[in-house]
C-alpha cells in the first residue's frame, strides 16, 4: 500500500539517491535540491518520500497557494526509475489528494511541466490535467479541479 512518510536522517540518504530514467534527468529536479529549497521556504514546502509498504519508491513535495482562491500545488513528484510504469504516480497523486484535502478545501491542484516532457505531460492528462495556458519558470501550468 502506498503511503506518505516524512523525510528523515534514518531515510535522507536513501531518498536523495533515487533516480529517474535517463531521459527525464533535464526536467526532474535533483531531491537532494529539492529537499534543500523546502528548507528554506520552510513555512510552505513539504518534502515527502513515497514508499509500498516499507520500500521507498519515490519522492514528491507539495505547497498550498492562494492562486485565484486555495490551491495544491504539487512541486515535485518523481517515481525511482525501477518502479516506473507501475501505476505508483497515480496512486501517489490520489494519496496526497486525499491527505491534504482535509487540511486546506482547495478547490484545483497545479503544478508545472517542461513542455518537452512529452511522457510526464501525458501522465497528468491521463489524470485530467489539462494545460492553463499559464507559464512558471518558463514551464507550461497544468491544473486539475477537484
Amino acid at each position: 500500500m502506498v503511503n506518505l512518510k516524512q523525510i528523515t536522517m534514518d531515510n535522507f540518504w536513501e531518498v536523495i539517491s533515487l533516480n529517474v530514467k535517463e531521459k527525464q534527468h533535464n526536467w526532474v529536479a535533483s531531491n537532494v535540491v529539492s529537499i534543500a529549497e523546502s528548507k528554506i521556504d520552510t513555512d510552505e514546502m513539504f518534502p515527502l518520500a513515497i514508499y509500498d509498504d516499507e520500500i521507498l519508491i519515490g519522492f514528491l513535495m507539495y505547497e498550498f497557494r492562494d492562486w485565484d482562491g486555495p490551491i495544491l500545488f504539487i512541486d515535485r513528484i518523481m517515481i525511482d526509475e525501477k518502479y516506473q510504469g507501475k501505476g505508483y504516480g497515480k496512486t501517489s497523486m490520489k494519496v496526497l489528494m486525499d491527505k491534504t484535502k482535509c487540511v486546506n478545501n482547495y478547490t484545483k491542484v497545479k503544478l508545472s511541466v517542461h513542455e518537452y516532457a512529452i511522457d510526464t505531460i501525458e501522465f497528468y492528462k491521463k489524470l485530467g490535467f489539462y494545460f492553463t495556458g499559464e507559464k512558471m519558470d518558463d514551464e507550461l501550468v497544468m491544473e486539475l479541479k477537484c
